[in-house]
């Protein structure tokens, strides 16, 4: 049983892809012909093929090629196709070398891909070996034509197309005989991938993988007696991955993983037709030897064999196949030969003594015994049914410096990072690329100094006592001349609000960087190394953040960096108001608050059905929404702030038990668009409707519309005019062209009052002439006075809607400003502070008394947004807020009875102190004022 397998083995290949092996010792240049067509390679095909002058191209090479003489072709992409006539001898074959099957990217290509003729062909000829090259044809890729002892090894091979099928990507026909095809990768979108033809003789294919497309087949020998097919990897689809035809008796088929199709997934149907994996006529049966192969009849309704027409899972019957499996063979992917994977019956389960059987795989591995599987093969019992090995010999060898980034004269240790070898490594050799001696150890690190700067890429070749040798480049050392540790730092704002960017990659040092600890100024610290810069303020302010380098030389230097933390002045953009949540229902997944829990309204991600999309490119930084708290039990209050940050000392709007309580908020966003909603005590629904945003796309972009800040004015009183609001009641309110306010405003800030209402109901303001929405403003019972701030898109004509839902009441609408694309100012939003709180410091406001305060805004500041709340009053009144320095409007910005906390949203002018005043009209009230952004003129 197998206990483990080795990480990576099924893809070990790959990793050593990017590694040409070593040719075998060149022969004397008078035995060698050189082909090189790259541009500096002062290539002829007028001379004699030296390496200082090449031949541009393979053919002019074949065509002056003696008995003997091996042609060494260079990497690179070969437009021709190459007719070989020219013969070796038995003694003296000529050979033909490119590069290594393990390195397919180093591999010459030969190739016309717009033309129907073959990459290779050899007619008549004898005595010549092909080694290590790809060829591509849209017909057959390599054709022999009454060829004898030619051999095909270690090549990768593409033939054919679906527009219009070749016989096979690789033909062997006439009077060929002694045709060796070894360890080559083929694929086809023929009609086969490797086709014997009648008159064929003594053909050896061996150690193979072969794949093609659905209706492509594998390996098919027609009318050629004693073909040898042993230790291929063949996948096929609604074609026979083995097929032997006409008269083909003789064969051996012995340790072939005959597989299904792996691009096409089992029992998909996709063949009309059933299918076997292997076909042997009923004239291919005599002296034909089939064992040791392993069948996957999955897929396609395929069965394992087609024995002389009658299809079977056995051979049995016939008296063959007595070692055969019935299984899934495990395979790996076909660009990388077909690999057995851990766990696949292919491992050590072959005849090693199988005419045709290779001591080395396609990869030219060694056979190794699997110590996780016991040995059911014959002869030495090790050998792997299939193409490849599996093997450890393939396995990855990281090699770690010690720094990546060295200084002339320094020593580098090099770590040499191996897995578990079934065969004793007996040497690492490690080529530190700068042209000096490699190193040659059985540990585990070896180290080395370079004398001089450059980039040189680190190898190691691996030899293990069973004779493997595989040679991996990994890792590079960069080596420049001394010099100091320069660290560099630079923070910028992106897109979100209050989030910026460090970057310390323009630091410098002739060591390897090791750490770039920076310290953002708020007692967080992170790794630049590890982890992306990005990161959020939790609040507004001035940091300093500092930077600490360290390299692998053991200097540390440090460097810092001022970072002004703000939210930006933004335009306002207002919307058609839509609910973005209601715990009542469930919405968005969120129900009742209970005492102290916090909800993430969320705008920024677009989780909930019905939310706004914001316009790409359109980074919100304050949201306008109207916030509605139904208290279930007990008094509370709720705090809404930018997700993500830290909660403020603020309330947006307070409740008493069992009473419903709306309020306009403007909150900043958190990082992430988002806001959250804080309960302080016992159970509260929530209802939030968005109403517009705030924002900034940079400098030079449209900052959307501007505020214009009004003396306080009264629009409408339903008392005075007799025009109170029954059930399903509306009023219309002009508001642009008249009192200071353009024809071109987009919305209003108004502050609606709801007084004498004779059952509960809500208002609903929206603009004139438009649907009106599901959402409310404010929301009241019976007798109930209650006020509220209103930011309303305007109609085109400049007028608003007012709409009351249930009784009858008296509304009340003051103008405070208006919103422009010609308007005065910008918001900026400020992360909700607390102005004053008379409970604390100063005691209540008294009748007819005024209070200033100071609004904590720059100078310059034409306007604040603002939460008042008053609290405690002795008797029934109003607030009244309005610009320090100039006469108090007759208006009001809050209603209260005795002993009532009402809050209010208020957006109010500043005075040049950068104050605003409260006023109480009778008894004595508390008032508490929270900021939550502010007015300047761009």
């Amino acid at each position: 049983m197998r206990k483990h397998h080795l990480a990576g083995l099924g893809t070990a290949t790959a990793v050593v892809l990017g590694v040409v092996l070593p040719f075998p010792a060149a022969a004397a240049d008078a035995d060698t012909l050189y082909v090189n067509n790259t541009k500096s390679s002062n290539c002829s095909n007028d001379g004699s093929g030296t390496a200082a002058q090449p031949f541009c191209t393979i053919q002019a090479a074949a065509d002056a090629a003696q008995p003997g003489q091996t042609v060494r072709v260079v990497r690179g992409s070969y437009p021709e196709q190459v007719k070989l006539n020219r013969s070796g001898t038995a003694d003296k074959p000529i050979t033909l070398v490119g590069g290594s099957i393990r390195d397919r990217a180093g591999m010459p290509v030969i190739a016309l891909p717009t033309s129907r003729t073959h990459a290779f062909s050899a007619t008549g000829a004898h005595d010549i070996k092909v080694t290590g090259f790809r060829f591509a044809s849209t017909a057959e890729a390599v054709l022999l034509t009454d060829a004898q002892r030619i051999t095909f090894e270690g090549n990768y091979i593409w033939g054919g197309s679906s527009a219009e099928a070749p016989p096979a990507a690789i033909r062997v026909t006439g009077a060929s005989e002694d045709t060796t095809l070894s360890r080559n990768i083929v694929y086809t979108e023929g009609l086969q991938s490797i086709s014997i033809e009648a008159g064929v003789k003594g053909t050896v294919v061996t150690g193979n993988a072969v794949t093609q497309k659905r209706n492509a087949g594998g390996i098919t020998v027609t009318d050629a007696p004693g073909t040898v097919i042993t230790g291929n990897s063949i996948s096929a689809g609604c074609s026979p991955s083995l097929a032997l035809l006409g008269d083909s008796s003789g064969a051996v088929v012995e340790n072939n993983l005959l597989a299904a199709d792996p691009y096409n997934a089992r029992n998909s149907g996709l063949c009309t037709t059933p299918t076997s994996r292997l076909k042997v006529s009923d004239a291919s049966r005599a002296g034909t030897t089939v064992d040791y192969n392993i069948a996957d009849p999955y897929g396609h309704g395929a069965v394992a064999y087609d024995w002389a027409g009658t299809l079977s899972n056995s051979l049995k019957d016939a008296g063959q196949g007595a070692h055969d499996l019935i299984a899934d063979p495990k395979l790996g992917v076909p660009e990388l030969g077909l690999q057995p994977a851990p766990g696949s019956p292919a491992i050590d389960s072959a005849d090693a003594t199988a005419r045709g059987a290779a001591e080395t795989d396609l990869f030219g591995y060694r056979r190794i015994d699997d110590p996780y599987v016991a040995n059911s093969g014959t002869g030495n019992g090790i050998h792997d049914r299939g193409a490849a090995e599996y093997t450890t010999s393939s396995r990855s060898v990281l090699l770690q410096p010690s720094a990546d980034r060295v200084p002339t004269g320094a020593p580098v240790t090099i770590e040499i990072r191996d897995q578990e070898s079934w065969s004793p490594v007996v040497a690492y050799t490690v080529d530190f690329g700068d042209g000096s001696e490699p190193a040659v150890t059985t540990g585990t690190s070896v180290q080395h100094s370079y004398a001089t700067a450059g980039v040189y890429r680190l190898k190691v070749t691996v030899t293990s006592e069973n004779g493997d040798s595989n040679t991996m480049a990994d890792s590079t050392v960069t080596v420049s001349e001394p010099g100091p540790l320069v660290p560099r730092l630079t923070v910028f704002q992106v897109e979100g609000p209050l989030t910026f960017t460090a970057s310390a990659a323009s630091s410098s040092s002739p060591w390897t960087i090791t750490k770039e600890i920076l310290d953002y100024g708020d007692g967080t610290t992170v790794d630049l190394l590890t982890t992306y810069g990005r990161y959020s303020y939790h609040k507004e302010g001035d940091y300093t953040a500092t930077l600490t380098v360290t390299d692998a030389g053991g200097r540390t230097e440090k460097i810092s960096q001022k970072v002004h933390v703000a939210y930006q002045p933004s335009g306002f953009q207002p919307l058609e108001p839509v609910r973005v949540m209601d715990t009542r229902t469930d919405f968005a997944g969120r129900t009742t608050l209970g005492p102290g829990q916090t909800l993430t309204i969320p705008l920024g991600t677009r989780m909930a059905e019905g939310l706004p999309t914001f316009p790409l490119g359109y980074t919100p930084t304050a949201v306008v929404l109207n916030v509605t708290a139904l208290s279930k039990d007990s008094a509370s209050f709720l705090t809404v702030y930018p997700a993500g940050t830290d909660r403020p000392d603020t309330s947006s709007l307070n409740v008493a038990a069992k009473q419903v309580v709306p309020n306009l908020v403007t909150v900043p966003v958190g990082p992430d668009g988002n806001v959250a909603v804080y309960n302080k005590s016992g159970n509260v629904d929530v209802v939030a409707d968005i109403f517009g945003y705030y924002y900034n796309q940079g400098p030079g972009s449209n900052p959307g519309d501007r505020y214009t800040a009004q003396a306080p004015v009264r629009l409408a009183d339903t008392r005075s005019s007799g025009t109170r609001l029954g059930q399903g009641g509306e009023t219309t309110i002009q508001v642009a062209g008249k009192n200071g306010v353009p024809l071109g405003a987009t919305a209003a800030v108004l502050n609606v009052t709801s007084t004498g209402s004779t059952a509960p109901s809500f208002l609903t303001v929206y603009p004139a002439g438009g649907k009106r929405p599901e959402t409310s403003n404010l929301n009241f019972t019976a007798g109930q006075t209650v006020p509220n701030q209103v930011v309303v898109p305007l109609s085109a004509d400049g007028k608003v809607t007012v709409y009351n839902h249930a009784g009858s009441t008296d509304v009340v609408a003051d103008l405070f400003g208006y919103y422009s694309p010609s308007g005065e100012a910008l918001f900026t939003p400020v992360t909700p502070t607390r102005l004053v709180d008379t409970r604390a410091a100063g005691g209540p406001i008294g009748p007819g008394a005024t209070l200033s305060v100071a609004s904590g805004a720059p100078a310059g500041a034409t306007g604040a947004v603002l939460n008042i709340t008053g609290t405690g009053s002795t008797a029934g009144g109003y607030l009244t807020v309005w610009a320090d320095g100039t006469p108090r409007p007759g208006t009001s910005n809050l209603n209260f009875t005795a002993g009532q906390t009402v809050p209010n949203h208020v957006t109010t002018p500043l005075g040049a102190n950068g104050k605003f005043d409260l006023y109480n009209f009778q008894g004595t009230t508390d008032a508490v004022a929270d900021v939550f952004g502010y007015f300047t003129k761009p």
